[in-house]
């Protein structure tokens, strides 16, 4: 099968699951006397896809294995449909809160063919029926005539496939996947996400995905809960994390900035490269004006003394595919700013040009000291 061009199976095909939401409530969770945890306090919707988010170490996993049931939080409460599975002396194992995991090696049995693996959740149907389960299961992720093979004999992509069929197969309430894309190159990681999401929206289960990548998680989520050192940064929709991240490390999390000091006046920051708007600073205040790359425009200049922008002048091209990456000095300003841009002119180096900035790609922040 070749997995850039063939579909999986027919859209519509998964069976449906009875979503449950989750709410997390003050959880915290040590080992060793190490912080892992502190204070997780959020919940999930029914049938909503959450991105757990962060860097090595933020303790997404601790918190999706929280979740699994395969880890207990040293305080705090979990509640599944309103349930307290985990907290007040209350521990549900994981058979019993009807919640599928995925892991990020996907964890298939060499010696079991496919369609074994399959149906190795399915144990409290009678063979028959999860015969039937496990066959519907492999049709929808478009892998029903690799039934009889073995897991040496498939593709990373196709592989993952398996792993995600034998995760909905007993129709979960709730489904947990750990990096489940990571074990995927580039060119194929997109596709297989792209279709593992449609089978998710088909079933409406509740999806809980740990990622340490920001654009995966802005492209497949209802929420993201942004974590840093086992707190919560910021829980929000990705539009809103993006446009309005709460605080100067949310917004590096999810883009390349360049960034210009300025100081606060009448409501505005004054710094080398013009006046921004700032509501909610003090007069006096030291400021971080920071402009997404994408956000600044280059133009072209008028002749060599006039530019219809703020005058620049281009120091290096990086040519990335679809874009180019551009490295530019402003007059007056110190610091070199990057800037990708798709216009399909090419400036070259050395040349004058002028710049402008994208209103909703200026973000503005209290200078830490």
């Amino acid at each position: 099968m070749h997995e850039g061009r063939n579909r999986w199976g027919s859209r519509g095909t998964a069976r449906a699951a009875i979503a449950a939401g989750l709410d997390f409530e003050a959880i915290e969770c040590s080992f060793d006397g190490h912080e892992v945890l502190r204070d997780i306090s959020f919940s999930i919707e029914p049938g909503q896809i959450v991105s757990l988010l962060g860097a090595s170490g933020a303790g997404k996993t601790t918190l999706l294995r929280i979740a699994a049931g395969i880890e207990s939080p040293t305080s705090g409460k979990l509640r599944l449909n309103g349930k307290v599975v985990a907290g007040e002396g209350v521990f549900v194992p994981p058979e019993a809160r009807n919640v599928g995991l995925m892991f990020q090696d996907y964890a298939l049995f060499p010696h079991l063919s496919i369609l074994k693996n399959v149906m190795f959740g399915l144990k409290d149907l009678p063979l028959k029926s999860a015969d039937i389960e496990a066959r519907a299961a492999l049709k929808r992720v478009g892998l029903e005539e690799y039934a009889d093979h073995f897991p040496h004999m498939l593709s990373g992509g196709q592989q993952q496939r398996v792993a995600l069929a034998r995760a909905i197969a007993p129709r979960p309430s709730v489904l947990l996947m750990d990096e489940p894309f990571s074990g995927l190159d580039n060119r194929l990681r997109d596709r297989v996400r792209d279709e593992t999401i449609a089978v998710l929206r088909e079933m409406g289960a509740t999806c809980v995905i740990v990622t340490h990548d920001p654009e995966e998680a802005l492209r497949v989520s209802d929420r993201i809960l942004l974590l840093k050192n086992g707190h919560i940064v910021q829980y929000a929709k990705p539009e809103d994390l993006y446009f309005n991240p709460v605080d100067y490390w949310a917004a590096r999390f999810f883009s390349d900035l360049n960034e210009v000091e300025g100081v606060v006046k009448a409501g505005a920051v004054h710094t080398p490269i013009g006046v921004f708007a700032a509501d909610g600073f003090e007069d006096g205040q030291d400021a971080l004006v920071c402009i997404r790359q994408q956000g600044v425009k280059l133009h072209k200049a008028i002749n060599e003394e006039y530019v219809s922008a703020l005058p620049a002048r281009v120091k290096r091209r990086m040519f990335l595919g679809e874009i180019d990456l551009y490295e530019v000095t402003i007059k007056d300003c110190d610091n070199p700013f990057f800037v990708r841009s798709g216009s399909g002119h090419i400036f070259v180096p050395g040349e004058n040009i002028g710049v402008s900035f994208r209103k909703k790609d200026v973000l503005i922040f209290a200078k830490s000291s």
